[in-house]
């Protein structure tokens, strides 16, 4: 069903749309509010993506400057560039809290957008300090910088929803967020589609991956567990075992990573056609500013701290658990 049936699936895409015109208001409603709260599992999976992006990136750039023989004697090398990259997401970082700072923090009523602004920064500020400390050897500035900045959007965005207009001075105009959001979107799209590809692949998606032989392109350990220790890769054995493990990966249960990646992006972009809007069915859009709402608010908000509870466990998870597990970390 995933790669044929083409003629199918698009008359029944079609039949469903055309069937909408159709439905009650009221079951469309609970859609929306469906909609509404799994858009913030999207942002909680695009913080996962973009975790595991810029880790990879920032190793790509090593590995360069590694293989790169006359890379001391440069004077812009790939690990110079990671730097100046990861400093130009700190700048554009530190301007998004500025602004922040003088759109919804002032004011003597604005207590809670004063504490959410301060905790953004008091945390991603923790987390770029601990990325670089003994705790986290693996830890680098470019995956801090890329989460500092994509956590302060989400906090941005949180604050746009808010409902206080005393305290959001552009309430009813949401344009820039949403034209971003938009921008934003469509690099997601394309960071999903790229890990949905590669989890068909591997039957793996995102964490864990280290552990599949395919994923690593590790042929020796294949080999190790498959057809035991000091065998040949040439043996029937290591072939047969190889066979089976292929078709394991490439069976119908490796699909679920893209299908699941698509659907929450599609709740997503349905939130953002919609610009987060909770009009009533029963009411016209005129009557009221439905686009701002505590609902949104909140899972943004949640989003953010889940998003930066999962990179704080990326960083200290492996120096916690140490005795535990050997994460191929090593740890002064």
């Amino acid at each position: 069903m995933h790669r044929g049936f083409w003629f199918i699936k698009a008359f029944l895409l079609f039949g469903l749309i055309v069937s909408t015109l159709w439905v009650d208001n009221s079951a469309m409603s609970a859609y929306r509010w469906f909609a509404f709260f799994s858009a913030g599992l999207f942002m909680l999976v695009m913080g996962l993506i973009l975790i595991d992006f810029a880790y990879w990136l920032n190793e790509k750039g090593v590995d360069l400057d590694d293989q790169d023989p006359d890379s001391d004697e440069k004077r812009c090398n790939w690990k110079t560039l990671l730097l100046i990259s990861s400093g130009v997401v700190y700048a554009l970082t530190i301007t998004m809290w500025v602004v922040m700072a003088q759109w919804f923090g002032k004011g003597d009523a604005c207590g809670v957008q004063q504490a959410l602004i301060t905790i953004t920064i008091i945390i991603n500020v923790s987390l770029s300090i601990v990325s670089i400390s003994k705790i986290a050897p693996h830890g680098t500035l470019l995956t801090s910088s890329v989460l500092s900045f994509y956590t302060t959007f989400q906090c941005y965005g949180a604050l746009m929803s808010h409902t206080n207009d005393q305290c959001n001075h552009n309430l009813g105009s949401s344009a820039f967020e949403t034209f971003f959001g938009y921008v934003w979107l469509f690099i997601t799209i394309c960071f999903a589609a790229r890990y949905a590809d590669a989890a068909n692949a591997n039957g793996t998606l995102l964490m864990g991956k280290a552990g599949s032989a395919a994923a690593t392109g590790n042929s020796d350990l294949t080999v190790t567990l498959d057809a035991g220790a000091g065998s040949s890769s040439e043996t029937p054995a290591a072939e047969g075992a190889t066979d089976k493990t292929d078709e394991e990966e490439i069976g119908k249960e490796s699909w679920w990573a893209y299908h699941f990646m698509m659907v929450i992006v599609s709740l997503y972009f349905a939130m953002l056609l919609t610009n987060w809007s909770t009009q009533p069915v029963e009411k016209a859009s005129e009557e009221g500013d439905w686009n701002h709402s505590l609902e949104a608010f909140w899972v943004k908000i949640i989003s953010q701290w889940f998003t930066l509870g999962l990179y704080a466990w990326t960083l200290i998870g492996p120096y916690l658990l140490k005795d535990v597990r050997d994460f191929g970390i090593e740890f002064d």
